[in-house]
């Protein structure tokens, strides 16, 4: 009989992991897709504006992209990034807010864009991620 007791709440203890772990898969955000290709007006010269695009796109449509430059040295190249043109969905629940820098004092430093994925309604961090891109 103590053993049955057993079984029996090891088999209800699992069934609330696996249930536990459904519902957190279940409601992550859903930011990769299938990269989409869109027209673009002319083909960007930049390889480090080329770069942080085609990793862009990787991603659904955000609402809103905010680009903050924190550097001196790559800021045309800052400025070229600013130019080019992404697919935007007004009904996103999320933005993504860019951040470039690097280290001002090292030559050889590249520079790196801090991709933050905020939601829409409350600003909470979604996902973070760094490129370099050199």
């Amino acid at each position: 009989m103590k053993s049955l007791i057993q079984i029996l709440v090891k088999l209800a203890i699992l069934a609330c992991i696996v249930a536990g772990v459904a519902l957190i898969v279940r409601n992550l955000p859903d930011t990769k897709t299938e990269p989409q290709e869109v027209a673009q007006p002319e083909e960007l010269a930049n390889p480090k504006a080329q770069a942080l695009r085609k990793h862009l796109l990787a991603y659904n449509r955000p609402a809103r992209v905010e680009i903050i430059n924190l550097t001196q040295r790559f800021a045309g190249d800052v400025e070229e990034i600013k130019k080019m043109t992404l697919p935007l969905n007004q009904d996103s629940k999320f933005y993504v807010r860019i951040q470039f820098f690097t280290d001002e004092t090292d030559p050889a430093a590249p520079l790196v864009a801090q991709m933050r994925f905020l939601d829409i309604k409350n600003d909470n961090l979604l996902k973070e991620e760094s490129i370099n891109l050199e």
